[in-house]
Protein backbone atom coordinates (compact mmCIF):
# COMPACT_ATOMS: atom_id res chain seq x y z
CA UNK A 1 0.00 0.00 0.00
CA UNK A 2 2.83 2.40 0.79
CA UNK A 3 4.29 1.79 -2.66
CA UNK A 4 0.90 2.51 -4.26
CA UNK A 5 0.51 5.71 -2.28
CA UNK A 6 4.02 6.75 -3.26
CA UNK A 7 3.22 6.22 -6.93
CA UNK A 8 0.05 8.30 -6.70
CA UNK A 9 2.00 11.06 -4.96
CA UNK A 10 4.71 11.00 -7.64
CA UNK A 11 2.14 11.15 -10.44
CA UNK A 12 0.42 14.10 -8.80
CA UNK A 13 3.71 15.93 -8.29
CA UNK A 14 4.80 15.38 -11.90
CA UNK A 15 1.48 16.62 -13.28
CA UNK A 16 1.43 19.65 -10.99
CA UNK A 17 5.05 20.46 -11.82
CA UNK A 18 4.37 20.25 -15.57
CA UNK A 19 1.26 22.38 -15.08
CA UNK A 20 3.19 25.13 -13.29
CA UNK A 21 5.94 25.08 -15.93
CA UNK A 22 3.49 25.30 -18.84
CA UNK A 23 1.41 28.00 -17.18
CA UNK A 24 4.52 30.08 -16.56
CA UNK A 25 3.35 30.63 -12.99
CA UNK A 26 5.12 28.95 -10.10
CA UNK A 27 2.26 29.98 -7.80
CA UNK A 28 -0.50 28.64 -10.08
CA UNK A 29 -2.96 26.13 -8.64
CA UNK A 30 -4.32 23.37 -10.85
CA UNK A 31 -8.07 23.83 -11.27
CA UNK A 32 -9.84 21.64 -13.81
CA UNK A 33 -12.90 23.84 -13.41
CA UNK A 34 -11.16 26.58 -15.40
CA UNK A 35 -11.42 24.50 -18.58
CA UNK A 36 -14.67 25.10 -20.54
CA UNK A 37 -16.75 21.99 -21.28
CA UNK A 38 -15.21 20.22 -18.28
CA UNK A 39 -18.38 19.25 -16.42
CA UNK A 40 -18.70 18.72 -12.68
CA UNK A 41 -18.69 14.95 -13.18
CA UNK A 42 -15.57 15.20 -15.35
CA UNK A 43 -13.83 17.34 -12.72
CA UNK A 44 -14.68 14.77 -10.06
CA UNK A 45 -13.30 11.99 -12.26
CA UNK A 46 -10.08 13.92 -12.91
CA UNK A 47 -9.69 14.54 -9.20
CA UNK A 48 -10.07 10.83 -8.48
CA UNK A 49 -7.56 10.04 -11.20
CA UNK A 50 -5.03 12.32 -9.51
CA UNK A 51 -5.32 10.13 -6.41
CA UNK A 52 -5.40 6.78 -8.22
CA UNK A 53 -2.31 4.67 -7.60
CA UNK A 54 -3.28 2.31 -10.46
CA UNK A 55 -3.54 5.02 -13.10
CA UNK A 56 -3.10 3.58 -16.61
CA UNK A 57 -1.16 5.23 -19.42
CA UNK A 58 -4.33 6.30 -21.30
CA UNK A 59 -5.84 7.88 -18.20
CA UNK A 60 -2.54 9.57 -17.47
CA UNK A 61 -2.59 11.24 -20.91
CA UNK A 62 -6.16 12.43 -20.32
CA UNK A 63 -5.09 13.87 -16.98
CA UNK A 64 -2.04 15.51 -18.54
CA UNK A 65 -4.23 16.95 -21.30
CA UNK A 66 -6.69 18.44 -18.81
CA UNK A 67 -3.81 19.95 -16.85
CA UNK A 68 -2.24 21.32 -20.04
CA UNK A 69 -5.57 22.89 -21.05
CA UNK A 70 -5.82 24.61 -17.66
CA UNK A 71 -2.19 25.77 -17.85
CA UNK A 72 -2.57 27.24 -21.32
CA UNK A 73 -5.63 29.15 -20.11
CA UNK A 74 -3.47 30.81 -17.46
CA UNK A 75 -0.54 31.46 -19.78
CA UNK A 76 -2.31 32.96 -22.78
CA UNK A 77 -5.67 34.24 -21.52
CA UNK A 78 -6.33 37.77 -20.28
CA UNK A 79 -9.64 37.91 -18.33
CA UNK A 80 -10.15 41.67 -18.78
CA UNK A 81 -10.77 41.93 -22.56
CA UNK A 82 -12.54 38.59 -22.35
CA UNK A 83 -15.06 39.90 -19.82
CA UNK A 84 -15.70 42.98 -21.96
CA UNK A 85 -16.30 40.92 -25.12
CA UNK A 86 -18.26 37.96 -23.75
CA UNK A 87 -21.88 37.88 -25.03
CA UNK A 88 -24.66 38.61 -22.55
CA UNK A 89 -26.68 35.52 -23.52
CA UNK A 90 -25.64 32.53 -21.43
CA UNK A 91 -25.55 29.92 -24.26
CA UNK A 92 -23.59 32.26 -26.52
CA UNK A 93 -21.24 33.13 -23.65
CA UNK A 94 -20.51 29.44 -23.12
CA UNK A 95 -19.58 28.99 -26.79
CA UNK A 96 -17.47 32.16 -26.67
CA UNK A 97 -15.68 30.89 -23.55
CA UNK A 98 -14.94 27.54 -25.19
CA UNK A 99 -13.86 29.31 -28.38
CA UNK A 100 -11.32 31.30 -26.38
CA UNK A 101 -10.06 28.00 -24.96
CA UNK A 102 -9.59 26.76 -28.53
CA UNK A 103 -7.38 29.80 -29.15
CA UNK A 104 -5.04 29.18 -26.20
CA UNK A 105 -4.86 25.47 -27.00
CA UNK A 106 -4.07 26.20 -30.64
CA UNK A 107 -1.09 28.29 -29.53
CA UNK A 108 0.05 25.45 -27.28
CA UNK A 109 -0.35 22.86 -30.04
CA UNK A 110 1.84 24.92 -32.35
CA UNK A 111 4.61 25.27 -29.78
CA UNK A 112 4.72 21.83 -28.12
CA UNK A 113 4.02 18.54 -29.89
CA UNK A 114 3.72 16.70 -26.56
CA UNK A 115 1.08 19.14 -25.37
CA UNK A 116 -0.86 18.64 -28.61
CA UNK A 117 -0.95 14.88 -28.02
CA UNK A 118 -2.09 15.31 -24.42
CA UNK A 119 -4.86 17.68 -25.51
CA UNK A 120 -6.05 15.15 -28.10
CA UNK A 121 -6.42 12.55 -25.34
CA UNK A 122 -8.34 14.99 -23.17
CA UNK A 123 -10.70 16.03 -25.97
CA UNK A 124 -11.33 12.41 -26.86
CA UNK A 125 -12.49 11.90 -23.26
CA UNK A 126 -14.65 15.04 -23.44
CA UNK A 127 -16.31 13.83 -26.64
CA UNK A 128 -17.00 10.46 -25.05
CA UNK A 129 -18.56 12.10 -21.99
CA UNK A 130 -20.70 14.41 -24.13
CA UNK A 131 -21.83 11.45 -26.30
CA UNK A 132 -20.52 12.93 -29.54
CA UNK A 133 -19.90 9.39 -30.77
CA UNK A 134 -23.65 8.70 -30.60
CA UNK A 135 -24.67 11.56 -32.88
CA UNK A 136 -27.31 10.45 -35.37
CA UNK A 137 -27.52 13.59 -37.48
CA UNK A 138 -27.38 17.38 -37.39
CA UNK A 139 -29.48 18.03 -34.28
CA UNK A 140 -29.76 21.74 -33.39
CA UNK A 141 -28.97 21.06 -29.72
CA UNK A 142 -25.48 19.87 -30.66
CA UNK A 143 -24.44 22.59 -33.09
CA UNK A 144 -22.41 24.37 -30.38
CA UNK A 145 -20.38 21.25 -29.69
CA UNK A 146 -19.96 20.53 -33.40
CA UNK A 147 -18.79 24.10 -34.01
CA UNK A 148 -16.13 23.78 -31.32
CA UNK A 149 -14.86 20.48 -32.73
CA UNK A 150 -14.74 22.11 -36.16
CA UNK A 151 -13.03 25.25 -34.86
CA UNK A 152 -10.41 23.27 -32.96
CA UNK A 153 -9.61 21.27 -36.09
CA UNK A 154 -9.31 24.45 -38.16
CA UNK A 155 -7.15 26.37 -35.69
CA UNK A 156 -4.87 23.61 -34.42
CA UNK A 157 -4.51 21.75 -37.72
CA UNK A 158 -5.17 18.49 -35.86
CA UNK A 159 -8.02 16.19 -36.96
CA UNK A 160 -10.99 15.65 -34.69
CA UNK A 161 -10.49 12.71 -32.33
CA UNK A 162 -12.41 9.47 -33.05
CA UNK A 163 -15.26 10.05 -30.61
CA UNK A 164 -16.09 13.39 -32.22
CA UNK A 165 -16.10 12.27 -35.85
CA UNK A 166 -19.79 11.40 -36.16
CA UNK A 167 -20.95 14.69 -34.71
CA UNK A 168 -18.58 16.78 -36.78
CA UNK A 169 -19.45 14.84 -39.94
CA UNK A 170 -23.10 15.78 -39.44
CA UNK A 171 -22.26 19.49 -39.47
CA UNK A 172 -18.99 19.78 -41.39
CA UNK A 173 -20.42 20.71 -44.80
CA UNK A 174 -22.68 23.37 -43.31
CA UNK A 175 -19.87 24.89 -41.24
CA UNK A 176 -17.37 24.73 -44.10
CA UNK A 177 -19.80 26.45 -46.44
CA UNK A 178 -20.67 29.23 -44.05
CA UNK A 179 -17.57 29.86 -41.98
CA UNK A 180 -14.34 28.56 -43.54
CA UNK A 181 -13.17 32.02 -44.57
CA UNK A 182 -13.81 33.37 -41.08
CA UNK A 183 -11.91 30.47 -39.53
CA UNK A 184 -8.96 31.31 -41.78
CA UNK A 185 -9.05 34.84 -40.38
CA UNK A 186 -9.18 33.54 -36.81
CA UNK A 187 -6.04 31.48 -37.48
CA UNK A 188 -4.16 34.72 -38.13
CA UNK A 189 -5.37 36.28 -34.87
CA UNK A 190 -4.32 33.65 -32.32
CA UNK A 191 -1.75 35.98 -30.77
CA UNK A 192 -4.17 38.93 -30.51
CA UNK A 193 -6.85 38.01 -27.99
CA UNK A 194 -8.92 41.16 -28.43
CA UNK A 195 -9.03 40.92 -32.22
CA UNK A 196 -9.69 37.18 -32.05
CA UNK A 197 -12.49 37.72 -29.54
CA UNK A 198 -14.18 40.33 -31.70
CA UNK A 199 -14.03 38.07 -34.75
CA UNK A 200 -15.17 35.03 -32.77
CA UNK A 201 -18.14 36.87 -31.30
CA UNK A 202 -19.11 38.06 -34.75
CA UNK A 203 -18.98 34.49 -36.03
CA UNK A 204 -21.04 33.15 -33.11
CA UNK A 205 -23.72 35.77 -33.76
CA UNK A 206 -23.58 35.16 -37.48
CA UNK A 207 -24.17 31.44 -37.11
CA UNK A 208 -26.80 31.94 -34.42
CA UNK A 209 -24.95 29.76 -31.92
CA UNK A 210 -26.61 29.63 -28.55
CA UNK A 211 -29.31 32.23 -29.28
CA UNK A 212 -32.86 31.68 -30.41
CA UNK A 213 -32.59 33.86 -33.49
CA UNK A 214 -29.42 34.78 -35.34
CA UNK A 215 -28.76 38.51 -35.68
CA UNK A 216 -27.46 37.87 -39.18
CA UNK A 217 -26.82 34.96 -41.48
CA UNK A 218 -23.50 33.80 -42.82
CA UNK A 219 -24.02 33.31 -46.55
CA UNK A 220 -22.76 30.26 -48.35
CA UNK A 221 -20.06 30.80 -50.92
CA UNK A 222 -22.62 30.46 -53.74
CA UNK A 223 -25.31 32.62 -52.11
CA UNK A 224 -24.02 36.01 -53.22
CA UNK A 225 -25.43 35.59 -56.69
CA UNK A 226 -28.86 34.82 -55.21
CA UNK A 227 -29.09 37.91 -53.05
CA UNK A 228 -29.16 38.30 -49.24
CA UNK A 229 -29.34 35.15 -47.17
CA UNK A 230 -32.54 34.60 -45.21
CA UNK A 231 -31.39 32.05 -42.69
CA UNK A 232 -28.44 30.67 -40.82
CA UNK A 233 -27.50 27.88 -38.49
CA UNK A 234 -29.74 28.52 -35.52
CA UNK A 235 -29.34 26.63 -32.28
CA UNK A 236 -32.46 26.85 -30.17
CA UNK A 237 -31.86 27.66 -26.53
Amino acid sequence: MAIDRDRATRVRRVIESAFKALSGRADATLDFGSVPQCSASARDRLGRMMRDSALGIDDLRVLRGAADAAALRIRYHDPHPFAAQSPAETPSAAVFDAGEQVRVEAIGCRRWAGVAGNLDAFHEAVSQERSHHLAGGPEATQIGDAFLLWLREKLTGRPVTPAGRLLLAAWREELDDRASERAAVLRTLLGDQAAYGASLRDLINCLGLGVRHAECACPRADDESRGPATGGIVAHA
